[in-house]
C-alpha cells in the first residue's frame, strides 16, 4: 500500500502504522486533497478507510451564515465548529466527511498563521509537536 500511495500525484510522504491501524499521507505544498483516490489505493490493499483526519492551510470565506475553508482547489464547508476568523491564513486540524458535496470539515483546532509561515514550516512544526 505504501508504494501505491507514494505514486499518487502530489504525495510527499507516507507513513503507515499497522499497530495504530492508520496511515498518514503528507502532500507537497500546493497539492489538492482527493479522498476518493486515497480510498481507492487503500481498497486495492484490502484496507477500509473509516475517516480522514486532516491538517489544512487556507482562508475562510463566508456565504450567509455558512463558512468555507478554501485551500487551493479544495473548498470545505465548516460544520459543528467554532466560528473561524476570516481574511487571514489559518492552519486547521479536523475531520473531513467526503460523502458530501462540498466536503464537510469539522474543526478540532485552528490557529492563525504568521505572514512568513509557509506550508513547509507549518508541517515541520506539526511533525515535532505532540498529539494523540
Amino acid at each position: 500500500m505504501q508504494v501505491a500511495l507514494q505514486r499518487l500525484e502530489g504525495v510527499d510522504r507516507v507513513v503507515i502504522s499497522r499497530q495504530k491501524q492508520m496511515f498518514a499521507v503528507t502532500f507537497k505544498p500546493g497539492s489538492s486533497f482527493h479522498p476518493q483516490v486515497l480510498r481507492d489505493a487503500a481498497t486495492a490493499a484490502h484496507i477500509r478507510v473509516i475517516r480522514f483526519h486532516v491538517s489544512v492551510l487556507g482562508q475562510v470565506e463566508e456565504e450567509g451564515e455558512k463558512q468555507f475553508l478554501v485551500s487551493g482547489e479544495n473548498r470545505y464547508l465548516v460544520v459543528d465548529s467554532p466560528k473561524l476568523p476570516t481574511g487571514i491564513r489559518i492552519g486547521v486540524m479536523g475531520v473531513v466527511d467526503d460523502s458530501t458535496d462540498p466536503f464537510q470539515l469539522k474543526v478540532a483546532d485552528f490557529r492563525p498563521l504568521k505572514k512568513d509561515e509557509d506550508e513547509e514550516s507549518v508541517a515541520k512544526k506539526g511533525e515535532s509537536g505532540t498529539g494523540s
